[in-house]
């Protein structure tokens, strides 16, 4: 078993950090279509800079959820199935409190992104 400080990193935050990433996407597209901003507007430096915190918050969120959660799993108190059950239950509740039902509303929201 591994101490606290010891900890290594998996390739299972990397799902983590698509979750987050995901999640602060939608969110400062949400944020900017609330303003009436469109893509091709230039958002004013303030606005920058919530969407910016927008965006990484949720990522930095989500990385620490996923290393605490992958400590618990090496100390013994969860089973990898335990950590999966609730990486899709964090991930499901999350999505759909942000409007994001399905695919096609991903796709939907990466057109207004991009």
């Amino acid at each position: 078993m591994a101490n606290d400080e010891e900890v290594k990193e998996g390739p299972e935050l990397i799902i983590w950090a698509a979750l987050g990433f995901t999640v602060g996407i939608v969110l400062s597209v949400n944020y900017a279509q609330a303003l009436g901003f469109d893509a091709d507007d230039k958002l004013p430096a303030m606005q920058v800079f919530i969407v910016a915190a927008l965006l990484l918050g949720p990522l930095a969120g989500f990385l620490m959820i996923g290393t605490q959660l992958r400590q618990e799993v090496e100390r013994g108190k969860i089973t990898w199935a335990t950590y999966w059950t609730t990486v899709f239950g964090i991930s499901a509740t999350v999505l759909a409190l942000l409007g994001i039902t399905g695919v096609d509303d991903l796709f939907e929201v990466w057109e207004i992104a991009f």
